[in-house]
Parts: C-alpha cells; sequence; structure tokens
C-alpha cells in the first residue's frame, strides 16, 4: 500500500513538473557530471544565466540547479553535477534514468 508521503509526492509531480530525459552525460573530472537533459520544461523560457531549475527527486524532494546552457529553441539544457556521494540528488552516481524538471 502507498504511503501518504508517496501518493502526496506523485499528486505533485504531475501537477508542478515536467518530465525530462537525460540525453547526454560526459565526465568532467574525476568527481565532475555534466549532464544534458531535453523536455517541454525546457522549451520556449526565457532564461537569464543566475536563474534556477526545480529538479523534482521524488518522496518530496526537490533541489535547485543552475543550468550552465539552456536552448528554449530545443528545450535541452546542461547542469554540471558534483559527485559528493552523499545527498539525494546524485547519491553517489549521476542519474541513468528520466528525472523531471519544474515548469
Amino acid at each position: 500500500m502507498p504511503t501518504l508521503s508517496r501518493i502526496l509526492s506523485s499528486a505533485i509531480e504531475k501537477l508542478l513538473f515536467h518530465p525530462v530525459t537525460i540525453t547526454g552525460v560526459e565526465a568532467v573530472g574525476e568527481s565532475f557530471r555534466l549532464l544534458t537533459m531535453q523536455g517541454v520544461g525546457f522549451q520556449s523560457v526565457k532564461w537569464i544565466p543566475g536563474q534556477t531549475v526545480q529538479i523534482f527527486l521524488g518522496n518530496l524532494t526537490k533541489r535547485a540547479y543552475t543550468p550552465m546552457s539552456l536552448d528554449a529553441d530545443t528545450g535541452s539544457a546542461c547542469f554540471l553535477f558534483y559527485l559528493h556521494g552523499k545527498g539525494p540528488a546524485l547519491d553517489g552516481q549521476y542519474p541513468q534514468e528520466p528525472v523531471t524538471s519544474a515548469k
């Protein structure tokens, strides 16, 4: 039986976030990964360098990241992740499956 937090998390995800797909992963040294993501959440947005994107990690957890670049025409964005080995965002590994991104 689903827990209340999972039910709330699923509802929030469906209402507030758009799915994106990780389309590229590049190692930048030993402790960094450059991830390219693509999805409708990045399309037709007016982005100013320094703005953040909310990435929903499930179970009522989200993190804010600043894109290294964002192409609203193709709906893609690049993010640099530090692999510190702890935390809900990467948990020691870069994502291998689709994640979600805010509107």
